[in-house]
């Protein structure tokens, strides 16, 4: 049990905490999106019979790959039929950051694509289970599926111009808490496509970026208030080794994050820490200064009641400044700050709403199904509004990022009343 507690606690989104009903209501809440997924990959395909499809992050069950919805909003027979007429004699690469968790990752992804038969009647053949090694498509043999471990924050370990196609639907956000990240994965998929190839995302429509915005706000108005250079360390992802380093100077304005590496930040001297934890509290600690004694810059530390004070003053409303040993502590994300209710809290509130309007379709038909997600979709609406899960990109990031990169011939396709939509775009031949 206390395994399973811990698991809970690491993991903050509803798709790890309440995998099965989270999965079970896909047919209702992503119907419309799954479907577009579908049409416009089989579209590109089509004219490509031995070409290859990269689906990044695909999950434990492989929807809406491994079997078909019904017209009630449940699943159906096993849709490989469709898939191997779609792919013809090409190939598929499923490729997640996880090979085994209770109900993700490759090893579950296996199991499921087997139990729909998509390895029997000469339907599929399993190539690859690569864990440790680099997949060149070229190589692979026609009409097989393969897998491949990678996380989406590293660079994607399959060689250049060999995809065909790629599908990463609600994946990237988990890979991405900033713009320059996003536009990484971004570079990495646009370097594995062919010419031509085709790009298909899957997205929330909200815009959770309002985080970094914020981290830039509180690293520009600290280094003002302490008339001194702030490193922020951002903590709110719970992956291991993953920690956010930006360093702010006195007097400079920022338009991005101005990340740093860790060997950077280790040499750095004469700066004010800051850590942001995982419950998304920024930690402003007073009494740990680091000075720069061989200069002679010893200083003087500056007392938490002035902070306190010129925090309230900048419209960190009194209510969520508070003193603890040392220093000083905000929430990232402020229920009192008109700008943080404005752009974030109204947002997330509205998306998770959207989400539970479409749960309720199984209102009467499944009612167990709907206490389950109702549960799960507080449970990351709680966590979303503190700004550490589901960071998700608002459309006008996307697009400008996909432009930036190099792709061409971009649209985004939403959906009635849908919370998800998606967007295909092209490498240029």
């Amino acid at each position: 049990m206390a395994e399973q507690n811990k698991g809970i606690a690491q993991n903050r989104d509803i798709a790890t905490v309440f995998s099965d009903a989270y999965s079970r209501c896909l047919p209702k809440v992503l119907g419309d999106q799954h479907s577009f997924l579908l049409d416009s990959l089989e579209s590109h395909l089509s004219s490509h019979p031995n070409g290859t499809l990269l689906v990044l992050g695909p999950s434990g069950q492989v929807l809406p790959y491994s079997c078909q919805y019904t017209h009630d909003g449940k699943f159906g027979s096993s849709n490989r039929q469709r898939i191997k007429n779609m792919i013809g004699n090409g190939k598929i690469i499923l490729l997640d950051y996880v090979a085994e968790f209770a109900k993700s990752g490759l090893i579950r992804a296996l199991d499921t694509l087997t139990q729909f038969g998509f390895f029997s009647d000469n339907y599929f053949r399993l190539d690859k289970f690569a864990l440790d090694e680099d997949l060149n498509p070229n190589r692979l043999e026609s009409t097989t599926i393969s897998f491949i471990l990678n996380n989406l924050k590293d660079n994607l370990r399959i060689a250049d111009n060999s995809v065909t196609a790629v599908d990463a639907n609600l994946s990237i956000h988990h890979a991405s808490v900033t713009k320059l990240e996003l536009e990484k994965v971004y570079r990495e998929i646009f370097r594995v496509l062919q010419p031509g190839g085709l790009l298909h995302l899957g997205e929330g429509n909200v815009n959770m970026n309002y985080s970094e915005d914020k981290l830039i706000r509180i690293g520009q108005d600290l280094a003002s208030i302490l008339d001194s250079s702030v490193l922020i360390r951002d903590e709110r992802e719970h992956k291991p080794d993953y920690v956010l380093t930006s360093f702010f100077e006195v007097g400079k304005s920022y338009d991005a994050l101005p990340l740093i590496s860790k060997t950077e930040s280790a040499s750095l001297t004469n700066y004010v820490p800051v850590n942001i934890n995982k419950g998304g509290f920024v930690i402003i600690s007073l009494n740990q200064r680091k000075y720069n004694i061989v200069n002679g810059l010893i200083g003087t530390f500056t007392k938490p009641s002035e902070i306190k004070s010129a925090l309230r003053n900048k419209d960190y409303k009194q209510i969520s400044v508070f003193e603890c040993s040392g220093g000083i502590v905000i929430p990232l994300i402020d229920t009192k700050m008109p700008e943080d209710i404005e752009r974030h809290i109204i947002p997330v509130n509205r998306f998770y709403d959207e989400i539970q309007r479409r749960a309720n379709g199984y209102s009467g038909i499944d009612d167990e199904l709907v206490t389950q997600i109702s549960k799960g979709i507080e449970f990351e609406r709680h966590n979303a509004l503190k700004g550490i899960v589901e960071f998700y990109m608002g459309e006008s990031i996307i697009i400008n990022a996909l432009q930036k990169v190099g792709f061409v011939d971009i649209h985004a396709t939403h959906h009635r009343t849908e919370p998800f939509y998606n967007i295909t775009a092209k490498k240029p031949k």
